[in-house]
């Protein structure tokens, strides 16, 4: 993981940045990025073929992603579970300072905006229990490790609070999941569609979290 600054625009080396990143993206979502930049669909290709040649054999590329060589023939199913994930990073991605690839599910995507943490976390239908219990556990590791660094003198109680708020987008694949993932830290929940249509739910028991939250006015106001 080496992570993505934020970029003036989403030209052809933004593009190669996210592919090294995160290893397999939707063809579809990379056009939209490029789009979102004034790209016609001439050039939109143009760029994307470039891409697929600079990452790999563009003859041996996936109809619908864009891969590095190790992962071509069978990504992996969080490797999937990321890509899809890269719909919700992608509207917040003109206000993240920096994000990055997470290795531990079911946190799959990882961004800081205004000095606050936030996960993208993709949960399936049938692992909601086993996800919460991941969390909680991940989460009481973070908490151990920052107060053994705030007694060492490395970290102000200041920049442990802000180590210990991270927050969690849950990407699920129903609606129906919400009320099987009551955890404080989910603040928002976010359906991934056909074509990459999000749509967000923000349960009663996060309403009350509003300091310091991402504000999108394309989104919801978290």
């Amino acid at each position: 993981m080496i992570g993505v600054r934020k970029h003036g625009s989403f030209d052809f080396t933004y593009m190669h940045q996210l592919v090294l990143e995160y290893g397999l993206i939707p063809r579809n979502l990379m056009a939209s990025y490029l789009s979102r930049s004034g790209y016609n669909y001439k050039t939109r290709i143009k760029i994307l073929s470039r891409l697929a040649t600079a990452c790999a054999d563009r003859e041996k590329q996936n109809e619908y992603y864009i891969t590095m060589p190790d992962q071509l023939k069978y990504p992996l199913p969080m490797q999937k579970e990321r890509a899809k994930c890269l719909w919700v990073l992608m509207d917040y991605i003109d206000k993240v300072d920096f994000h990055y690839r997470l290795e531990y599910p079911p946190c799959v995507i990882g961004m800081e905006l205004d000095g606050r943490d936030y996960e993208i976390i993709y949960v399936a239908r049938g692992e909601e229990k086993k996800a919460l219990g991941l969390l909680r556990a991940n989460h009481y590791e973070i908490v151990k490790r920052m107060q053994f660094a705030q007694l060492q003198g490395f970290l102000t109680q200041q920049e442990r609070d802000m180590a210990d708020n991270v927050r969690y987008i849950a990407v699920i694949e129903e609606e129906a999941q919400i009320q099987m993932l009551r955890y404080e830290r989910i603040y928002t929940f976010a359906t991934i569609g056909k074509d990459g249509i999000i749509e967000y739910f923000i349960p009663d028991w996060t309403k009350t979290l509003t300091e310091g939250t991402i504000e999108n006015d394309d989104n919801p106001q978290f």
